[in-house]
């Protein structure tokens, strides 16, 4: 502390930094009228700017002088005269330095912009391309690989309802690995029947089905048929609805149904394995001997279900000839 109870300046304070720390800014524009200098030329906002530019400004009109004077008067406890005084290429170079950092900002906003343009440009290309690498590795039984490409062109185009359907079935296709695949697989086909993909309807009506829901694999296929226009989804459908309905012991339906899928398509066995059953739980044996010869020769083996169908058929062949 000095005589008048001022804080004595530390020796390596410039003036710069004097008249930034004992100023205020509303006194600048004091001095600046007082040495007469238009305070609005003084380029900048804020103290430092103020003041880094009234010095600037003070040097170029042969001004020092004035300006030293008046922050003796004002400020007497400072030696102002020692203090020194900045030359202007240091005090132009943080405007520079302000101005790269502007520049350089405009430039990364500028980047920016023209990056989320091409990505937009290009994004349903990469939607694309993820699907069909996911179907590859899908295809290659990489089922690690087909989830991570599917999921990222979902991440690109959330409501894609094909995408959806293709993760679906890859849930499906391990669901006996993992039995939490099923869950994973019927949102999966559920969010793509909500796009309006039509097979997607047919598989989580199948899935309900084979894990006992037969009431929500009714209002799934039934839904699908009042959308789906293509044939052979149709016909899934109208199987699926057919067996939803057996499984409800609701046999008339279920006929009426099986039916619809074999004028659809005559050449699958699985509606007539389903009839079979169907006339087989109302002892209507003769029926049921005509769909289980229908269903042994037409089973796909590779078909689950059929192949069960078939031996189960061939097992009722078997009983009517002994009889």
């Amino acid at each position: 502390m000095n005589r008048d109870g001022q804080d004595t300046p530390p020796k390596e304070l410039s003036f710069l930094d004097a008249l930034n720390k004992y100023f205020k800014l509303a006194e600048l524009e004091e001095l600046c009228f007082s040495i007469g200098i238009n305070y609005e030329e003084i380029p900048g906002t804020t103290l430092s700017e103020k003041t880094r530019g009234l010095i600037l400004y003070c040097s170029r009109h042969n001004l020092i002088n004035e300006l030293i004077d008046y922050a003796n008067d004002k400020r007497p406890f400072i030696d102002w005269e020692s203090l020194p005084i900045p030359k202007e290429h240091t005090l132009n170079s943080s405007n520079i330095f302000r101005f790269v950092n502007k520049k350089n900002m405009l430039i990364g906003i500028l980047l920016l912009s023209v990056l989320l343009f091409l990505g937009l440009m290009f994004r349903p290309n990469m939607i694309i391309y993820f699907n069909e690498e996911g179907l590859a590795a899908y295809e290659g039984r990489n089922f690690t690989l087909a989830q991570r490409n599917f999921q990222r062109a979902l991440f690109l185009d959330p409501q894609n309802g094909e995408i959806l359907y293709n993760l679906g079935s890859l849930y499906e296709d391990q669901i006996k690995q993992d039995g939490a695949n099923v869950s994973l697989a019927l949102d999966a086909y559920t969010k793509s029947s909500e796009t309006g993909f039509e097979g997607a309807f047919n598989n989580a009506a199948r899935l309900y089905i084979l894990f006992d829901q037969p009431d929500e694999a009714v209002q799934l296929a039934q839904a699908g048929l009042a959308q789906a226009s293509n044939t052979t989804v149709r016909y899934y459908l109208y199987k699926n609805l057919g067996w939803a309905r057996y499984s409800q012991n609701s046999y008339p339906d279920a006929i009426a149904n099986l039916n619809e899928s074999i004028q659809l398509n005559p050449s699958p066995a699985s509606p007539y394995c389903l009839l079979a059953l169907v006339y087989d739980a109302q002892e209507l044996v003769n029926q049921a001997e005509v769909q289980w010869r229908q269903c042994v020769a037409r089973a796909d083996n590779s078909i689950p279900e059929e192949d069960e169908w078939r031996q189960m058929g061939q097992e009722r062949l078997t009983q009517g000839e002994d009889e």
